[in-house]
Order: structure tokens, then sequence, then C-alpha cells
């Protein structure tokens, strides 16, 4: 569950994701799992590792599921 301890790592409000990273939090949010998000981008599941490592590096997270709820209450992403 997210807290205010955890936006709190973001307080300076400065985090940009790129467009890939976008897409896959995106994707990830509506359940897409890494091949049926890497088959709707026209990419390798080889080529999604560096965007998914990015975002969740930015994001700071530990997992797929972090970084959605994290990007989404940051207004990074609109489901």
């Amino acid at each position: 569950m997210l807290n205010s301890g955890m936006l709190e790592q973001h307080k300076d409000g400065v985090v940009r994701l790129s467009g890939r990273e976008k897409d896959y939090i995106y994707w990830s949010a509506l359940g897409l799992d890494r091949v049926q998000i890497a088959d709707r981008l026209c990419i390798s599941t080889n080529t999604l590792n560096k965007p998914i490592a990015s975002a969740k590096a930015k994001l700071k997270a530990r997992n797929t599921s972090q970084a959605v709820a994290k990007a989404v209450l940051l207004g990074l992403v609109e489901l």
C-alpha cells in the first residue's frame, strides 16, 4: 500500500518517464505481462527490459505493481 512515506521519496516532484517507460507502466496497469506488452509495442521482450528497469529505478519501485501505483499517484500515467 502506498503511503506518504513512499511518496516522500519523490518530494522534489521531478520524475520524468520516457514514452516507452510510460507505455510499459500503462499496459502493466491494465494487466498485460511482458510478452503481451512487447507484442503490443512491436518490440522484443529483451528490448523491453531496459525501459522496465529504468522506470522502476526512476520511481524507486521494487516491483511493477509499486511502479504502476507510484506513476499513477504522481500523475505520470493516466488510466
